[in-house]
């Protein structure tokens, strides 16, 4: 039997994977309120400048342009007077938004397990990381990941998980297929152990009810990694 991986990293993993995502959406959100200021600014200068060109009066242009950097530099004090009374402005409420607090895996622990690991005392043994390449055959893949499964359900509080046999079976045979089609049976355990553990970790940071087909139709794509 392979070793069992802790849902711990996974769960790590996901939450800074989210916060990233959650990131780079409040970036972009401040990337186009700034161009749309900048072209707020810049294509008044340029009909003044063109208009000016037109005219063939320079001092129009001087004029047109400390106008407008005038405006811009108005609006400049406005915001900074804002944000030193203490409203909230467009930048502040951005960087709550990125505010990233990471919960501890232990926090999923059953009660149960928290008494083993209290009174659990390390040996040299356990020092020693076994490296397992061998490979599972469907079956042998199988009857591994549902051994996971049995053990995550021991360690952390995980929801019911409501799927009947037949279902698990054509779960497990279609993801088969798909690695038989592109004649990548050999990674078919990892990528169906990883899928799993993806599925249980949201589910207990999301504090599902249950855990049913659906939750692993939902993250199918991450298979496309090992496909």
């Amino acid at each position: 039997m392979k070793k069992i991986k802790s849902l711990d990293e996974t769960l790590n993993n996901i939450q800074i994977n989210r916060f990233l995502d959650k990131a780079e959406k409040e970036l972009n959100k401040i990337t186009k309120r700034l161009r749309k200021q900048v072209l707020i600014t810049i294509i008044p200068m340029l009909v003044i400048i063109i208009n000016a060109f037109t005219l063939q009066n320079f001092y129009i242009m001087l004029l047109g342009l400390f106008g407008v950097s005038g405006i811009g530099i108005v609006a400049g004090v406005k915001d900074l007077i804002k944000s030193v009374r203490g409203k909230n402005s467009k930048e502040e409420i951005y960087l709550d938004n990125l505010k990233f607090t990471k919960v501890d895996p232990e926090e999923y622990y059953t009660l149960e397990y928290k008494r083993v690991i209290e009174n659990y005392t390390p040996t040299v043994e356990d020092n020693l990381e076994v490296i397992d390449n061998s490979f599972l055959n469907k079956e042998a893949a199988i009857n591994q990941v549902v051994a996971e499964i049995e053990c995550y359900t021991q360690v952390y509080r995980l929801p019911a998980l409501y799927l009947r046999n037949d279902t698990w079976d054509k779960l497990f045979d279609v993801l088969y297929g798909l690695f038989v089609a592109k004649k990548r049976e050999d990674v078919y355990y990892d990528a169906l152990s990883d899928l799993v553990r993806q599925v249980l970790a949201k589910a207990l940071l999301d504090k599902e009810a249950v855990i049913t087909i659906d939750n692993f139709i939902a993250n199918i794509d991450i298979l496309k990694v090992t496909v």
